[in-house]
């Protein structure tokens, strides 16, 4: 009996019409599903047609089958799977992509470990239960822009937020529970972005942070973060079907849009503040600019950062749900532009028109969303304690788990710490050339990776150059058309090749990788195009001039700088030292500059130039600098265990460790200051004993849960100390800051003195 109804049957049907050109590169596929049963025929019919077309090219049609046998066997085995909805069961549980990490045969084994933990439990139980398996298994690290397979991450037993959410909402669905990673593209508030995991409970959708076992569903240290959020969303693959907003039962039009086979389902106002807000773009005639493509940016790290687009309809509006923030928006038509600051908790609207409406160089402000006042509900003191139980007991399992040895990579050059910690394919590892080559072009030879994308073998695909290198990049832009797939998922060179479909990044690692198969060095350049090495100097494939610029800049805590590329929107170019000259395409390019002020907001300011060709140019940058009152907030302070009445200094520190010491070096001299003004100096360390005398200062004793809680409140890095937060009476925290700054005592007194006025 099939468990899709017609229209389901007749969508998926649709999506896998739609890709008969495909069919004829990946006939496996075809193959595949016609020895399929009926029932497993229509899921994998749904899949193939939905999934991000590169995957075609890069995994074979047995993965697809192995997620469906596995999703059938959950849906058989716990109840509550097969009371999901079933546009529920096909995009949460059935689907094997969370976002743009590698796929792997993982469900299985996350099934076998979890089933036996779950017997006997309510959903809302298995969830909590699945997640301290999660926190047992895998721990937080931050670590470079790949994104390792759920199994893979499960090895080795670390990753970042985003491979963390990855690996759970794989181990929730392995069990039948629907699941899914919801993302901040960026924060406003912070230099930062992050990633965790819904999950449904019968009914409705929980959060949770993904390895943080909490006694509660809805908690998580972000609770604070995602409360001054400008867009936090969910990703489901829905391929190129008409009528895929069916698949969102209930959902608003300005929460969801569908990009290249992705829809973006808004969550913003599950989490904090938001309101709907439009922006209106016309032509210089005055007619609404139909089909004009609109970018949000967000200011962040010193770049602005990609957080939505859209394309605006036959009224030449583009409207959606936002927190309530500063917005740098940008629209585009056949090569016209318009760029507007907006300001969306003060306006409703923007209005842009092509060619005319640009935003000067200079200074601006861009503001966060204030504090929303939302925080994690309150645990009893019997939670509290089993939260600590826990977590001590997760810490303990990760450390006593057997360590996995992943086979030896010899001296294959190119590989990262998170490649060589995780299970490369023996053809990879084979391919790689046998002789040690030296000098700097041998990686950029014999690497196997090209990028970001998963390793997979290539050589002996690419053997036969099917252009110069001079002439490459042409070649693949005419025999590889565009994939319209989803844009962040990195495609390798062999599935590129095997579909003979690409994105421009699938069509660079292609480039590379042909080169380097046919003897010449190649690389991706600063902005991810290709460069190959010609008459001893490396050479754009797209054949644009190279000159370089030098940016002479200091580095400090609170200043951050980048360089953006425009091409059909601004994106950002490889991460570069100040003071040191990058090589870079000819074009037009921005350099921004921001300082973060404590509250939140930052200090902007951007200057547009050229590069010519064998140009080398020197950009000054400008960082603006803050007046004393903008380094103040006003934020409650969570419980600390003692009481702190008045004006307080507040110092989690580390005896001994030189931080620490730099900032009692630098208290000393202002401690009777700091008194006069009527400001107590609190250190709150683990080993009072060995905090060297000084006057004026009370000790406090150590609470993790309390150093944790009053950082993350602060939207400060936890375990990062020294951790200084200047309180004021009922526990306000006026400024804060983790890690030792230069000149912290002087200013800490400064501010002390302006609210003791």
């Amino acid at each position: 009996m099939s468990i899709l109804t017609e229209k389901a049957r007749a969508y998926g049907e649709s999506c896998w019409q739609a890709r008969q050109d495909l069919w004829k590169n990946r006939p496996a596929y075809p193959q595949a599903r016609e020895a399929l049963s009926a029932e497993e025929q229509e899921l994998f019919t749904f899949l193939a047609g939905t999934l991000p077309a590169t995957d075609l090219g890069d995994y074979e049609p047995k993965l697809l089958t192995s997620h469906i046998q596995e999703a059938l066997t959950a849906r058989a085995a716990f109840p509550w799977c097969a009371a999901l909805s079933q546009e529920q069961f096909l995009l949460w549980v059935l689907c094997p992509r969370v976002n743009n990490e590698a796929l792997s045969h993982c469900r299985g084994l996350f099934r076998r470990e979890l089933a036996p933990r779950l017997a006997g439990l309510t959903l809302k139980e298995a969830i909590l239960a699945v997640n301290r398996w999660c926190g047992a298994q895998v721990v937080y690290r931050s670590t470079d822009n790949t994104t390792s397979s759920a199994l893979d991450i499960y090895r080795r037993g670390w990753g970042r937020c985003g491979e963390e959410s990855v690996f759970a909402v794989n181990a929730l669905r392995s069990v039948g529970i629907a699941a899914r990673q919801v993302y901040a593209p960026w924060w406003s508030h912070c230099d930062d972005n992050h990633a965790w995991v819904e999950a449904w409970d019968g009914e409705s959708w929980r959060f949770l942070g993904a390895c943080e076992p909490e006694p509660q569903l809805d908690r998580g240290w972000f609770t604070c973060a995602a409360g001054r959020a400008m867009l936090c969303h969910v990703k489901a693959f829905v391929g190129p079907g008409q009528g895929w907003r069916s698949l969102f039962p209930g959902a608003s039009p300005l929460d969801l849009d569908r990009r290249q086979g992705v829809a973006y389902q808004s969550v913003t106002a599950r989490y904090g503040p938001a309101r709907p807000f439009a922006i209106h773009v016309t032509g210089q005639d005055g007619r609404p600019a139909a089909g004009a493509a609109v970018s949000l940016y967000i200011l962040n790290d010193g770049a602005l950062r990609p957080i939505a687009r859209r394309l605006t309809d036959e009224g030449g509006a583009a409207r959606l749900n936002l927190g309530l923030g500063s917005l740098w928006v940008a629209a585009e038509k056949n090569g016209q532009r318009a760029e507007a600051l907006v300001h969306t908790g003060e306006e409703e609207a923007a209005s842009l028109t092509l060619g005319a409406d640009q935003v000067k160089p200079g200074a601006f402000d861009f503001f966060a969303p204030a504090d929303s006042g939302v925080t994690p509900p309150p645990l009893s003191p019997e939670e509290q304690a089993r939260r600590r139980q826990e977590l001590a007991a997760a810490k303990s399992a990760r450390e006593n788990r057997p360590a996995y040895t992943p086979a030896p990579v010899g001296g294959c050059p190119g590989l990262t710490e998170k490649d060589r910690a995780g299970e490369i394919a023996p053809q990879v590892l084979a391919e790689c050339p046998s002789q040690n080559g030296e000098g700097e072009l041998w990686p950029w030879l014999a690497s196997p990776r090209i990028g970001w994308e998963p390793l997979a073998p290539w050589r002996q695909l690419l053997c036969d150059m099917p252009a110069e290198p001079d002439r490459l990049w042409a070649w693949l832009k005419t025999h590889l058309p565009d994939a319209e797939s989803f844009p962040d998922l990195p495609q390798t060179p062999g599935g590129a090749w095997r579909l003979s479909r690409g994105d421009e990044p699938g069509r660079a690692a292609l480039f590379c990788a042909l080169c380097r198969a046919n003897g010449v060095p190649a690389r991706l350049g600063a902005d991810g195009l290709p460069e190959f090495w010609q008459a001893g100097a490396f050479r754009r494939g797209d054949g644009l001039g190279l000159g370089t610029v030098t940016i002479p800049c200091p580095v400090e805590e609170t200043a951050r700088w980048s360089l953006t590329r425009l091409g059909e929107s601004w994106s950002t170019v490889a991460v570069c030292q100040p003071n040191t000259p990058l090589t870079l395409p000819e074009g037009v390019y921005r350099l921004t500059t921001a300082v973060r002020l404590p509250e939140g907001n930052q200090l902007g300011w951007f200057r547009d130039f050229t590069l010519s060709p064998g140009e080398s140019l020197t950009v000054e940058p400008v960082f603006r600098a803050p007046r004393e009152d903008q380094l103040l907030r006003s934020l409650p302070l969570p419980e600390l265990g003692f009481s702190c009445p008045g004006l307080s200094l507040l110092c989690w520190v580390q005896p001994g460790e030189e931080p620490t010491e730099h900032l009692l070096n630098e208290l000393a001299p202002v401690g009777r200051r700091l008194t006069e003004l009527g400001c107590q100096v609190y250190m709150i360390c683990e080993e009072p004993e060995k905090l060297r005398a000084l006057p004026e200062v009370q000790r406090r004793p150590w609470n993790e849960d309390a150093a944790e809680a009053a950082a993350r409140r602060m939207y400060l890095e936890p375990g990062r100390l020294p951790l200084v937060v200047l309180a004021q009476e009922g526990r306000r925290a006026r400024f804060a800051c983790a890690g030792y700054q230069v000149g912290l005592g002087e200013l800490v007194t400064r501010l002390a003195a302006l609210l003791a006025k």
